[in-house]
């Protein structure tokens, strides 16, 4: 609600918080920044096909970019078979672990 937001601003103005800069790749963004990019954004809305074109040659260049450096994971191998092969092996250390004391006991 209406009420809640002022709220929050109330607490916000009465704390002194501020915001912190945006950054993008550990650089401020600045006004003029997001400028370009609107600039940018207004040129490819009015000519699709050198948008489509630059969307080619992106996606050309993120292709040729190892996976690690990007920052995720390779979704190479099964999930599921990692799962169980670590549930499969865990079960067996308790196993042996669980014969190993019923011989100490035995004794």
């Amino acid at each position: 609600t209406t009420e809640r937001v002022k709220e929050i601003y109330h607490l916000f103005k009465k704390h002194q918080f501020q915001l912190a800069d945006l950054r993008s790749f550990g650089k401020v963004i600045t006004p003029a920044d997001f400028a370009a990019k609107r600039a940018l954004a207004a040129k490819f809305h009015e000519n699709q096909e050198k948008f489509r074109k630059f969307q080619r040659e992106a996606g050309e260049k993120l292709a040729r970019i190892p996976v690690m450096a990007k920052g995720v994971q390779s979704s190479k191998g099964n999930g599921i078979a990692k799962t169980v092969g670590a549930a499969l092996a865990i079960g067996t250390a308790a196993y042996l672990l669980g014969k190993r004391k019923g011989k100490k006991g035995a004794k």
